[in-house]
């Protein structure tokens, strides 16, 4: 069974509620060849407070003594563990009883023995506790074609990966600020990794309570443009010139209209316009060829 254990990683930098909701979800699996490390980077979470309540000797405890990022707490917690498979997740979220049950099988499967990575619907609710819809992903096979397919829809605290795979990647890439999963996801598509998407509900996906990555419009574009320019000659190496393009695009408006929207509501006019220009500025390819939506997302939306 040794061979078998899983590292389950938790960054905490949220609610102490949330955090003893995420390790109770953790505890309470019915797949038990587990650990559980929890990186603390930089919180003010009284982690020990919620871990004297659980005797667990399941749990070990890390914490930085600067807040460092997701990205470096991740690879803490990956240089730490011991398990042949990884697990990450976030601190709000919360795992039905048979999640990492249900994905060791896959991986025991036989006629899955090429896939690197069993990923898993995800039940996803507003900030009020309301569920909203299920993240319903049927993908099985290389992660190359799946993030050109527009079905790529993916929760970090869905998947179980085969440790092997992280270090062959050198975990997560710490000088991203943003999108550090799609990262993730992109480092495993050039080596030519596999997924299975368990076609279950198995994690309940929360809304930020906070708003704990939200940072100034202008970071969140850098970072979001940051990404694009690392992908972006390997995407038309991949998929040529135009979808590569398209991909970029579809990534950057996932960034930008919520920024937009939420400039028009408060009406901030002057903002909204140094906000379109620095767009045309930092990725101005995107802009040129999808003038007419973004003049229309600026200017006529209501």
């Amino acid at each position: 069974m040794a061979d078998d254990l899983v590292s389950v990683i938790i960054t905490t930098y949220e609610r102490e509620s949330s955090l003893a909701n995420a390790i109770g979800s953790v505890l309470s699996q019915s797949y038990e060849n587990l650990e559980l490390i929890i990186v603390d980077d930089g919180s003010s979470v009284n982690v020990n407070k919620i871990l004297s309540s659980t005797k667990s000797k399941k749990i070990r405890y890390l914490k930085h003594k600067y807040n460092l990022g997701l990205s470096s707490s991740r690879n803490t917690g990956i240089q730490a563990s011991k398990g042949k498979y990884v697990a990450f997740l976030d601190d709000d979220d919360k795992w039905k009883a048979d999640k990492l049950e249900k994905q060791i099988k896959i991986f025991k499967d036989t006629n899955f023995s090429s896939v690197g990575l069993v990923s898993c619907w995800a039940d996803q609710y507003d900030k009020k506790g309301k569920f909203q819809k299920t993240n319903q992903v049927s993908y099985s096979g290389a992660i190359k074609p799946f993030v050109n397919s527009g079905r790529f829809k993916t929760v970090p605290s869905s998947i179980l990966i085969k440790r092997s795979l992280l270090e062959r990647i050198r975990g997560f890439d710490e000088r991203l600020k943003s999108h550090i999963d799609f990262d993730l996801w992109m480092k495993l598509a050039e080596i030519n990794a596999k997924c299975y998407f368990v076609q279950l509900p198995l994690v309940n996906n929360y809304t930020n309570q906070k708003g704990r990555l939200t940072s100034p419009n202008q970071k969140r574009l850098e970072s979001t443009f940051n990404f694009i320019n690392k992908w972006n000659p390997s995407w038309r190496r991949w998929f040529s010139h135009k979808p590569a393009q398209k991909l970029s695009w579809t990534i950057s408006r996932k960034v930008l209209v919520p920024i937009i929207k939420e400039l028009l509501l408060d009406k901030k006019i002057i903002i909204l316009i140094k906000t379109y220009y620095f767009v045309i500025k930092q990725n101005p390819s995107a802009v040129r060829t999808n003038y007419q939506f973004i003049r229309y997302t600026l200017f006529n939306a209501s």
